[in-house]
């Protein structure tokens, strides 16, 4: 072989190398903070549908700017909008604010605000 098939046999090598490292970095990090990041979507999805569930059209609810913030053990704090139907059919935007528990796997909503 070669002194330049060497050399270009060496150079793939150490990109190949680098990008092993690259995709273990990134799936590490991915790994970090998953139960925090299930129970924050998990938090978001149950105090929508305790939202919903207290709708008069819950079918033509439109979410959004919704955050959360907290975790599993300390439990999570859902914010947002709804926009939807009322009663005479106008479309109207409601702020909501969720208080998620963790009992077990299982949420428990208390909705702390609803304007």
């Amino acid at each position: 072989m070669n002194r330049a098939a060497k050399k270009n046999r060496l150079h793939i090598g150490k990109e190949f190398a680098v990008l092993v490292i690259a995709i273990c970095g990134a799936s590490l990090m991915a790994s970090c903070g998953d139960d925090d990041l299930d129970a924050r979507t998990d938090a978001r999805v149950a105090c929508q549908d305790a939202v919903e569930a207290r709708m008069k059209s819950p079918s033509t609810a439109k979410f959004g700017g919704v955050s959360t913030d907290g975790g599993r053990d300390s439990g999570v704090t859902v914010t947002g909008y709804v926009d939807a139907q009322n009663t005479f059919g106008a479309s109207k935007r409601t702020d909501f604010a969720c208080l998620v528990d963790f009992v077990g796997d299982s949420p428990h909503v208390r909705i702390t605000g609803l304007e």
